[in-house]
């Protein structure tokens, strides 16, 4: 709201109206983002008509709604392909490939969003339960199925060998192989 605070001492105005309101929601950015400051506009102008009578609310359909991207659903030949492509990774002796594998393979499986997917700890999955994924926000997700050509079993033995507590072990990869040190022992 600073920003907006700061074009209206440039314009010299004192109260909000639809047009100055309108002018600076479309000032910058791209379409997508009008929506929003919109939305942080209203909010505050709301908040000051209690101050000021003459304050203008614009309206919540003066820009068109955001519209989210149509995702990319990937056919069964191309999450093979892609399990395949992570498994190929180099160096050869690290976990950097398998975490790839596990994590694409996560996804594939379970229509986690990659955000998801990057929060899980090790101790979310339960591979004797059919991987089930007992995680936080999705502990009603029910057990995943197999999906041909993911190994998660492969990732996480693996990690056994690398580090002695696995339950605070990311998912996600920065770096090189993960070691017992630089995570948090249970």
């Amino acid at each position: 709201m600073s920003e907006f605070v700061a074009f209206m001492e440039a314009r010299g105005a004192e109260t909000i109206t639809t047009d100055l309101a309108m002018e600076w929601v479309t000032s910058m950015g791209r379409q997508p983002s009008w929506s929003i400051r919109l939305a942080d506009v209203r909010c505050f102008a709301r908040h000051l008509t209690h101050f000021d009578p003459l304050t203008e609310v614009p309206p919540s359909d003066a820009v068109p709604p955001a519209r989210r991207t149509k995702p990319c659903i990937y056919s069964e030949i191309e999450i093979q392909a892609l399990l395949a492509a992570a498994l190929s990774l180099p160096p050869a002796n690290a976990l950097r490939r398998w975490t790839y594998h596990c994590l694409f393979g996560l996804i594939a499986v379970a229509g986690l969003r990659h955000s998801e997917a990057l929060g899980l700890l090790r101790a979310d999955v339960d591979l004797d339960q059919g991987a089930q994924v007992f995680a936080r926000k999705l502990a009603d997700m029910p057990r995943l199925g197999a999906h041909a050509g993911y190994k998660p079993r492969s990732l996480f033995r693996r990690r056994d060998a690398a580090a002695q507590s696995l339950t605070a072990v990311p998912f996600r990869v920065r770096g090189s192989c993960p070691t017992a040190s630089r995570y948090r022992q249970d």
